[in-house]
């Protein structure tokens, strides 16, 4: 009973922690900068690894939910062939916008693993964007902005470790690709109106953007082993192939499914870690 308790009371804690720093979140003024970055991967080679993550960051995450910023990325090895490639999508209309910033977001994939070639990796970032209308019934028009951006990089064998430490510091960080989005206002939405996710508040952004400053996204050791841990814990539930080594206290997929409670249990507890994560 105590080796359960003692998950329950930290959780407890860092619920309670995480409570206090978003009831003490400031109202937002604008102007407003959001900037999203490309952490990795970068133009580098790297040896392969059973795990490839691909790391995003959005700073100013605080006033960037009227925007409903969505990720999208692909990876295929370059020159294309018929071989492993991944794909996914990252929302973030779930996100708790009083977490830390600036606030990391993350897919990864398992087919990568041992295979040594250059890889194509190309992610698109969007966002809604409004103004307003001539037109008394309908005041306000909606749409959209984004950028699609390609990148390169290469595995091999005895290269260097992936380190999402190193590729936040300066010297390197200058290197990633960036951009930034101008709020010059925040509209409401009139009843009934639908916009993304049904969101009261919509942008109006600026077709004039500050010159983005990817440096001021930094990765210390505690962030990177959060990022490592949630990656891994997901892949460990989910049953990811190859299989992949559990992190302590996360049973894995053949082992959760004992019980349904359990298995449900399980995701809810990582989820739970990961948005912590987040929030502190």
């Amino acid at each position: 009973m105590a080796v359960f308790l003692f998950p329950v009371y930290c959780l407890g804690w860092l619920l309670l922690l995480a409570c206090s720093r978003a009831m003490n979140a400031p109202t937002p003024t604008y102007p407003q900068t959001v900037e999203v970055d490309l952490i990795f991967p970068r133009n580098e080679t790297y040896a392969p690894v059973p795990l490839t993550p691909f790391v995003f960051a959005v700073q100013n995450f605080h006033v960037s939910k009227p925007l409903y910023l969505h990720f999208s990325y692909s990876v295929e090895q370059d020159p294309y062939i018929d071989a492993p490639s991944a794909g996914g999508h990252l929302y973030l209309d779930k996100a708790n916008f009083s977490s830390s910033d600036p606030y990391f977001i993350y897919g990864w994939t398992p087919k990568l693993n041992n295979t040594e070639a250059t890889w194509r990796f190309i992610w698109e970032w969007s966002a809604g964007n409004c103004s307003r209308s001539k037109n008394p019934v309908e005041p306000l028009e909606f749409g959209s902005v984004g950028r699609r951006n390609i990148i390169h990089f290469t595995t091999k064998n005895g290269a260097k470790q992936l380190d999402l430490v190193a590729a936040t510091q300066d010297g390197t960080c200058d290197k990633s690709q960036a951009h930034t989005l101008n709020i010059t206002e925040v509209l409401d939405v009139p009843s009934g109106t639908r916009y993304y996710n049904n969101q009261p508040l919509c942008p109006l952004l600026s077709t004039i953007t500050p010159t983005p400053d990817p440096c001021g996204a930094k990765i210390d050791s505690a962030a990177a082993s959060s990022i490592s841990y949630a990656i891994q814990s997901s892949a460990c539930i989910g049953g990811a192939s190859p299989n992949v080594t559990c992190p302590p206290g996360v049973e894995p997929w053949s082992s959760a499914r004992r019980t349904t409670e359990f298995s449900t249990g399980a995701v809810l507890l990582v989820a739970t870690v990961a948005w912590l994560i987040h929030m502190i």
